[in-house]
């Protein structure tokens, strides 16, 4: 157990020393090392872990909010897909895009207070890049351009791919996961 804690910390270490360090290519290394031995339908695993110790690292608010905010997605979407009646998948769609979009403003306005010094807890780095690309996959599968991925671990570690989170470019949930 000692073994998996120390495990844990060194990562710890590793994610909030920064993407420019050193230590972060040696944790990059040691991900693509489990990456390529893991067999290919297992592979999406380190991706699913990177992403939690990623958000764990940077914010514990935001652990919580990715997976709440994933989750949310992920149910509305794989409900998209079973339902029929176009009136609730309108209702569906929209209270979930409204739920998502609330979060969204409640942690900017957070980051805001934490700037004004009233909070001393950052706001989950990427925010804004989850959100908006959550819902731009609940809108393609609201619009049957996509199918809803039918795990939701292998959608969290998709939807909050961290390397894309903090440095770009925009990629849509639907095509990471095609690739994953």
């Amino acid at each position: 157990m000692d073994f998996v804690a120390n495990f844990c910390k060194f990562f710890l270490f590793v994610f909030t020393a920064g993407i420019t360090t050193p230590n972060y290519f040696f944790m990059l290394g040691i991900l693509c090392f489990f990456y390529y031995i893991l067999p290919l339908r297992f592979r999406w695993i380190v991706f699913f872990l990177a992403n939690l110790m990623f958000a764990f690292s940077v914010s514990r608010l935001g652990v919580f909010v990715m997976v709440f905010m994933t989750a949310s997605v992920w149910l509305a979407s794989v409900a998209l897909g079973k339902i029929q009646s176009e009136t609730a998948k309108k209702i569906i769609f929209a209270s979930t895009v409204c739920l998502n979009a609330l979060i969204l403003i409640a942690m900017k306005d957070m980051q805001l207070l934490k700037n004004a010094g009233f909070l001393t807890k950052l706001a989950p780095i990427g925010i804004s890049y989850w959100c908006l690309s959550l819902l731009a996959y609940l809108a393609d599968c609201h619009r049957g351009l996509c199918t809803p991925e039918r795990n939701p671990a292998k959608f969290l570690a998709c939807a909050a791919f961290f390397p894309i989170a903090v440095s770009c470019p925009i990629i849509k949930i639907k095509e990471t996961c095609a690739q994953i």
